[in-house]
């Protein structure tokens, strides 16, 4: 039943609705993995508070009757993040991604324009630290490195900077993905 009340306004867009969810919901899994997977990405989640809670989430994502797609992650003591879900209770972000329309996160969900283009282009707002802004965006950025393609990572970061024993952690962090572990 939440299947179909998910979507913007008037409803009229579930399928989009839906691949965003599923989306998000493989980032928030890969990031979870990969703080597990790699060493360099440890460090920068340690660069950040403890507890610290991050979220991205599209616009409106509090509708009443409504559920947009959203993702959230926090940072354990071991300097990992543990994906929690699509939903939270707690409203204290230290970091939130909101984009601005379903198409815009679709857009750079699907790798379709970079997180710099995009932010370029006012298709999501950003709310919290600077301090929490930069290692989340290195954090993102060696989680694309390792979940993709060296074609279509080379299009969504910035700079392809190739990790060692990329191969090894990105079957690793598929597996991590997959099985839940």
């Amino acid at each position: 039943m939440e299947i179909l009340k998910m979507g913007n306004s008037n409803g009229s867009k579930p399928i989009k609705t839906l691949c965003a969810a599923f989306l998000l919901r493989i980032l928030g899994f890969a990031l979870a993995a990969a703080s597990k997977v790699d060493k360099e990405i440890r460090g920068e989640i340690a660069l950040l508070p403890d507890g610290c809670l991050i979220g991205m989430t599209v616009f409106p994502f509090d509708r009443p009757g409504f559920k947009m797609p959203a993702m959230f992650v926090q940072k354990t003591s071991e300097n990992r993040f543990r994906y929690i879900g699509s939903r939270t209770d707690n409203r204290n972000f230290d970091f939130l991604i909101t984009f601005t329309s379903l198409e815009a996160a679709l857009r750079v969900l699907t790798f379709r324009e970079s997180t710099l283009k995009a932010h370029a282009r006012n298709r999501f707002t950003i709310k919290g630290a600077l301090i929490t802004a930069a290692p989340f965006s290195r954090i993102l950025n060696k989680t694309e490195i390792l979940l993709l393609p060296k074609i279509i990572a080379a299009r969504a970061v910035r700079r392809y900077d190739k990790p060692k024993k990329k191969h090894r952690k990105r079957i690793c962090l598929y597996a991590r993905i997959f099985t839940g572990i």
